[in-house]
């Protein structure tokens, strides 16, 4: 048999505070007293450039390497996506 008091449930409490929402704080990084300036805007225009540039050529790879397999193979050749290269 079970020895000593029987532990009392608690009934419902009062709800727990809402938390607050964090007001944003400006976009300027700092670090200690000292503010980082952005990046320069022809930097952020050339790594966009570069990244474009990237997508394209793979898209072009990609559909030169599934017609070398279409033309090597004489079986159906069935791919995940219905075009090369297309992006979402």
């Amino acid at each position: 048999m079970a020895q000593g008091k029987l532990k009392v449930k608690s009934k419902g409490g009062a709800l727990p505070a809402s938390k607050k929402k964090h007001e944003k704080k400006s976009q300027n990084l700092k670090k200690g007293k000292h503010f980082i300036a952005p990046k320069k805007q022809h930097h952020i225009e050339a790594n966009k450039f570069k990244k474009n540039v990237q997508k394209l050529v793979n898209a072009n790879l990609e559909k030169e390497i599934k017609e070398k397999a279409k033309n090597f193979d004489p079986k159906a050749f069935h791919s995940i996506d219905k075009e090369a290269g297309s992006s979402k």
